[in-house]
């Protein structure tokens, strides 16, 4: 089942003319935001304060694997009814945490991205957010290739990645890694030059980018992360920065939107902004839609 475009219709901000495109920007929520809310309990809530479009955070206790190696996601036939009476429309969805049971198996990771996939293009999305654990075997294997400066190697990644680079090609959709920092004395992926070696070495057109505002700021990057990879940002993970490490609704920590949103307005390929936020009030969370908007 796919939905057809215009079905959406949110809240949105404009792009800047500087990008020769007329259409504007879609702002959608994260259904993670009102964790630890079941996903069909968020969405009631979401619509609620009139939000409609989400990026669909899949839960663990939600989205499994049998022990008969089927997809096990009970709240998928609702899901699927509330897309097609247009009470729903889901932008984006973000793969999940991997459970401790299953994060040893290679197989099962693999088909974790697989059904992400799956429920994305059924859902009518155009975006899956990934993390690198998505990607590499282990942590230790990211960790060497950040280390190192040779090319990316294959034995560092899940076995049959590829297959599903292209799967997710030919399905019409992106795979927008997000800049992850795991330690505080160990950036990771949360700084651009990071990001954007892996997307060279990988060189496939299923990747992209989510750009997390308030990550980049912990990491001091943000203006680097928009100038040096502006065409790879698909999506935007949108909330303020209250240091050291606290995620809080737009306008409430130290990120200087004045300064940031015409830059994002400029992204010639940004596709969504999604406002995650760490269960905040509801006017915070329909506040940081407004501001962003406005």
């Amino acid at each position: 089942m796919q939905r057809r475009r215009g079905e959406c219709a949110g809240r949105q901000i404009a792009r800047s003319h500087e990008t020769n495109m007329k259409s504007s920007i879609p702002i959608a929520a994260s259904t993670g935001t009102l964790f630890p809310l079941s996903t069909l309990e968020s969405i009631q809530q979401l619509k609620a304060l009139g939000v409609q479009d989400v990026e669909l955070t899949l839960q663990q206790t939600e989205f499994s694997l049998t022990f008969e190696r089927r997809l096990s996601m009970p709240i998928l036939p609702e899901l699927t009814a509330l897309v097609q009476s247009s009470e729903l429309c889901v932008r984006s969805v973000h793969a999940p945490n991997i459970s401790g049971d299953r994060c040893y198996n290679l197989w099962s990771r693999l088909q974790f991205l697989v059904h992400s996939i799956k429920v994305c293009r059924l859902l009518g999305g155009r975006l899956v957010v990934i993390h690198p654990f998505h990607l590499f075997r282990v942590h230790e294997n990211a960790l060497d290739y950040l280390a190192g400066e040779r090319a990316l190697s294959p034995a560092a990644l899940l076995p049959r990645i590829n297959d599903v680079f292209d799967r997710a090609h030919s399905m019409g959709i992106k795979l927008a890694l997000e800049n992850i920092q795991d330690w505080q004395d160990e950036v990771f992926f949360n700084a651009p030059e990071n990001i954007s070696r892996f997307l060279r070495d990988v060189n496939h057109p299923a990747l992209g980018f989510t750009l997390d505002l308030m990550h980049a700021e912990v990491s001091g990057f943000q203006d680097e992360f928009v100038r040096s990879l502006s065409t790879d940002i698909v999506n935007i993970h949108a909330s303020d920065l209250l240091p050291p490490t606290e995620r809080v609704p737009i306008g409430k920590g130290v990120i200087d939107w004045d300064h940031l949103v015409p830059k994002i307005q400029a992204l010639p390929n940004l596709r969504q902004i999604t406002v995650e936020l760490r269960n905040p009030q509801p006017e915070e969370l329909i506040r940081s839609i407004e501001l962003l908007s406005e």
